[in-house]
């Protein structure tokens, strides 16, 4: 592969905008949904198109500044990638690696911001316009079909799917792609027919929805187009300025539009990206700014608890050793208590749970408005074997009402032994206190230590027999001897034997 090296800018300005969980907006509801503003992200996009959203990174394309932008979950702009090539859609490969489409070249890019070099993959795409990946495949959208190139990670195409026209309108130009991966389906964005298009994986049409002048949910002019864990399609309208919904029927819920909640309107919303948690992600590409609001699904919004697998997400790769299960958690506020139930299931028996666990508490609780955000984790004590995949479910309860199973997320169990990482705090910037979550590769000794700007030791924590995986502390900015600390910059050191890693955090009083 030819790879070129890069320029890396790095940028020290830190986000308070993104911390605005617990001042959710005005809110608008049709039918079984309703949707809130949440904030936004204003200070770097120039004219952000695709993005990506992880549990600890939110990557920005900025095709017209040729950069990867790059953001903690916290929104923390942690720096820019320059990269070459007509960049369109973006796709996260791994821990390190981006993956967008270069139409000009007609080839995939792979970009390493750690390693600050890119390299091309599939080489013998002829119009590349959006890409998807599955955690175990890319799927290239190529245009020219149109068809999708189905490639491994190292970009060697293993099949192509063309794709059927509906044999009403035999004329199309698709310009954006999602995946369905739980039922097998693609969806594409017609832009000559301002509508999206369903495929099997064959490349077969089942139907199409959204179209122009067909009344509740129509799609003027499309821009991305993304799919949840339940189904659910996404698809930004660029011309109305707002973000249309649709089941997993393929029926219309509702538009989220914010200026129906009080808000300034879209301008020319591009990117779409939802989390497991509800959240999307919503890149205004003339607007230079990246808005947030969160979705809920429920029938009754205020009444059902609901559980959302939140990691290891689907496709993950998880090592056998006692795996931590977060599952994200929404709940009416008149809830008193608030629990999670978790099962393991094995591949391909998803009915019979492996082990089941009930009654985790939720932590991390955020009241908002109406509603309860919070979190549960559960570490099964099935010992898995390498190389087998497993499925886990989740489901929320409080003290009168139980909600139902969530649908099952897959991941790979491999052998080895833990790693070791630390994650960007949240919030980030804090005040009064921070989550600060980090993984230990076994139970012997570890310490989590904070340091001022000036390198003095203020504070520590004793993490020694701790199982191996992921666990979280609360630091509420006091030194040693319980006094409050100053604003300013400190900074995190994970230690773990004879191996560290460090992080930087602000705290404003």
């Amino acid at each position: 592969m030819r790879r070129r090296r890069m320029r890396s800018v790095p940028v020290r300005h830190y986000l308070a905008a993104y911390a605005l969980l617990g001042l959710l907006g005005q809110v608008t509801t049709v039918l079984a949904a309703s949707a809130r503003y949440v904030g936004a992200i204003e200070d770097g996009p120039l004219s952000p198109t695709a993005v990506v959203v992880t549990e600890a990174e939110i990557a920005i394309l900025e095709p017209y500044r040729s950069q990867l932008v790059l953001y903690s979950a916290s929104g923390v702009l942690d720096r820019r990638i320059d990269f070459t090539g007509e960049a369109r859609g973006l796709a996260r490969l791994d821990a390190s690696t981006y993956a967008f489409c270069d139409r000009e070249g007609g080839r995939v890019v792979a970009v390493d911001p750690m390693a600050d070099d890119q390299a091309d993959l599939v080489p013998g795409a002829v119009d590349p316009v959006d890409l998807v990946w599955d955690g175990a495949a890319l799927h290239v959208l190529d245009a020219a079909g149109p068809r999708i190139l189905v490639c491994g990670r190292d970009g060697a195409v293993q099949r192509t799917v063309t794709l059927e026209l509906p044999a009403e309108t035999p004329t199309a130009w698709f310009a954006a792609l999602t995946l369905d991966e739980a039922r097998g389906i693609y969806y594409g964005v017609d832009q000559v027919n301002a509508r999206v298009v369903a495929w099997s994986g064959d490349g077969t049409v089942l139907g199409s929805f959204g179209s122009f002048g067909g009344g509740e949910g129509e799609i003027s002019r499309a821009g991305g187009i993304t799919c949840d864990a339940g189904g659910w399609v996404y698809v930004a309208d660029r011309f109305q300025g707002r973000i249309a919904v649709f089941d997993a029927d393929w029926r219309f819920v509702l538009n989220i539009d914010p200026v129906a909640m009080g808000r300034s309107r879209l301008a020319l919303p591009t990117g779409v990206a939802v989390d497991a948690g509800g959240f999307l992600y919503v890149t205004a590409t003339e607007g230079r700014s990246l808005q947030v609001f969160h979705l809920d699904k429920s029938d009754t919004a205020v009444d059902v608890p609901v559980a959302v697998p939140l990691r290891p997400a689907t496709g993950d790769s998880v090592t056998t050793e006692r795996p931590r299960l977060v599952a994200s958690v929404r709940a009416p506020a008149t809830a008193t208590q608030l629990w999670v139930d978790f099962r393991l299931v094995a591949w391909p028996d998803s009915v019979a749970a492996i082990e089941e666990s009930d009654g985790h508490a939720a932590e991390n609780i955020i009241r908002t408005g109406d509603i309860i955000l919070g979190e549960a984790t559960w570490q099964p004590a099935h010992a898995m074997t390498g190389g087998e995949r497993y499925g886990w479910q989740a489901r929320a309860r409080t003290d009168e009402v139980i909600g139902g199973w969530s649908t099952v997320t897959w991941f790979m169990a491999v052998p080895g032994a833990g790693r070791l990482r630390l994650e960007q705090n949240v919030p980030n910037p804090f005040n009064p206190q921070t989550i600060i979550a980090f993984e230990l590769p076994g139970d012997g000794r570890a310490e989590l230590q904070i340091f001022d700007v000036r390198g003095r030791l203020v504070g520590r924590t004793d993490l020694s027999g701790r199982s191996a995986g992921r666990h979280e502390v609360v630091w509420t900015g006091l030194d040693e001897a319980g006094n409050p600390l100053a604003t300013g910059v400190y900074f995190y050191r994970l230690v773990a034997g004879e191996n560290s890693v460090s992080r930087k955090m602000v705290l404003v009083r």
